[in-house]
């Protein structure tokens, strides 16, 4: 690293040492850095996550925190610290947050952003009560409901358990039928000649086993071929395991191919969504607008077009009842997707008559109508503030301007009964948001219709809206409001990522603490 330095060339420093020299000299300056600048914005969300801590044996609380960056012009995300609990109830989960946040302006945090257990809800009832307590004059927390990015893996995971196919558990044993079973294995390379195997499942994050539903699909064949020579052997020498009984029901089921090709189809529906959304730039302007079609596409599967041709609104749409039988199309007008027909077609061939089939079309409506209903129940489409911060994308700003008015009204609204703005500050935003999109759709119509649409450049709102902004006194306090709305969190992105790099962190007499600040150096050293 200094090559020019005699002192650097004779160095050298232990493994402990250099884990007490992060801990103890690095961490502190940046933590003490993003402090300073947290201070300097108008306000911040926070995010956490609780996840087990195996080295620790703890309950490791992940906290992130979102704000507005005025060096870089843009909403930063940066990991703020972690605490280590025995009980994660929410009087233990409230203690640690208060203690983490110390440092900053209680009266500047916006959010609390989190998925959907119920200790966290109650921990955000008990903040709220807290706050209100310390000074009854703090703005009331922005309340987004839970991680809009949970729902759709969950969804798939209800959609696909409520066929009876046990799909999850097939993936699963077909990896553990392999795992750890050299074996195995080998017979299964010998008889098959191939040396690829099953991934792993994973059953918290059903839209990513995409991936591992493509590879049972490729391994298929072999899979059969395998268990058909399995089958001819004695009994002592086939593997005497719960994975190899499943595997092997599931080989004897002309329908297995069909029913992965299915659960890969809506798999594949879903995952351009979370793609989206798995990122640190502001989205939530973009939230409802992406949801809707989704939506929209799920039930255009099996709805019939005359339900969805009138449903031209987010509510009509949500007021959809997926599982009511009489909206559903007849089952031989059901798309099924390509490659599902093109199974079904080559299982046919071996199923005793067309009963079976009619069947199985029946199960993936069943299928798509409990993902979609799943979706609907717990979706942040409800939550109105949602659908009113499309106000802020800039291609709706533009081709809907009395709409983009209206949404922008109603934020106004309750962002004033939260007690972030006054009337009259609020009248006065809306007085420039209507100058603003006035000149907008004048001066820079095809700027704002093509944002987001060219793949090669980045889409973030913040610096967008930045450009146009800038130097522009006339739009300070609507440029103020745009950066507290940006800075809101859209989901658990951020704070889940912490999690995967925890493993090689570790130093046995600074546990806790190394791995917190090991974080925060990697995270921070953008700043």
């Amino acid at each position: 690293m200094f090559p020019d330095s005699d002192i650097a060339q004779h160095f050298s420093c232990s493994a402990t040492k250099c884990a007490y020299l992060v801990c103890f000299g690095l961490a502190p300056y940046f933590k003490e850095r993003l402090i300073e600048e947290v201070r300097l914005s108008n306000c911040y969300a926070v995010s956490f996550n609780v996840c087990l801590n195996e080295v620790t044996q703890t309950d490791q609380v992940d906290l992130v925190i979102s704000y507005w960056n005025e060096k870089d012009g843009k909403v930063a995300v940066r990991y703020l610290g972690s605490e280590f609990l025995g009980h994660t109830r929410a009087e233990e989960l409230l203690e640690s947050f208060k203690w983490s946040l110390t440092p900053l302006d209680p009266k500047k945090l916006l959010q609390m952003s989190m998925d959907g257990p119920r200790v966290n809800w109650k921990f955000l009832r008990d903040l709220e009560v807290d706050r209100k307590k310390e000074d009854p004059t703090l703005p009331d927390l922005i309340n987004l409901g839970s991680c809009g990015l949970h729902v759709v893996h969950s969804s798939l995971q209800y959609g696909a358990n409520e066929t009876g196919w046990m799909l999850g558990e097939l993936l699963g044993a077909l990896w553990q039928l392999f795992h750890d079973t050299p074996a195995t294995r080998d017979d299964y390379t010998k008889i098959t000649g191939s040396t690829h195997f099953p991934l792993k499942f994973c059953p918290h994050r059903w839209v990513e086993d995409l991936k591992v539903a493509e590879r049972a699909l490729e391994l298929w064949p072999n899979v059969i071929q395998f268990i058909d020579v399995y089958k001819k052997l004695s009994i002592s020498k086939v593997p005497n395991s719960a994975s190899y009984s499943l595997v092997k029901q599931a080989a004897a089921d002309p329908l297995c191919e069909a029913k992965l090709q299915f659960f890969a189809s809506v798999a594949r529906q879903l995952k351009p969504f979370l793609e989206k959304f798995q990122t640190n730039a502001p989205m939530l302007p973009f939230l409802a607008e992406e949801l809707q079609a989704l939506l929209s596409s799920l039930l255009s599967r099996f709805i019939k077009k005359d339900v969805l041709g009138k449903a031209n609104t987010v509510i009509k749409l949500l007021k959809i009842d997926p599982l009511d039988k009489t909206l559903h199309v007849a089952h031989k007008h059901l798309d099924l997707g390509f490659a599902t027909n093109r199974a079904l077609e080559q299982a046919s061939e071996k199923l005793a008559d067309g009963l079976r089939g009619t069947e199985f079309k029946m199960e993936c409506i069943t299928f798509l109508a409990s993902t979609t209903k799943k979706l609907l129940e717990i979706n942040p489409l409800l939550n109105p503030m949602v659908r009113y911060l499309a106000a802020l994308s800039p291609r709706f700003m533009v081709m809907s301007e009395q709409d983009a008015t209206a949404k922008f009204e109603r934020l106004l609204q309750i962002l004033l009964n939260a007690k972030w703005h006054t009337a009259a500050q609020c009248e006065e935003i809306l007085a420039a948001y209507t100058l603003f999109l006035t000149e907008m759709i004048r001066n820079h119509k095809t700027e704002f219709q093509n944002f987001g649409q060219n793949d090669s450049e980045p889409c973030r709102a913040d610096e967008f809206f930045g450009r146009f902004f800038d130097g522009r006194p006339e739009f300070k306090k609507l440029w103020d409001l745009f950066k507290l709305l940006l800075t809101l969190s859209h989901g658990q992105t951020a704070v889940e990522q912490g999690h995967s790099v925890n493993r090689d962190m570790f130093v046995e007499n600074l546990k806790e603490r190394l791995l917190l600040h090991n974080i925060l150096c990697v995270i921070l050293c953008p700043l």
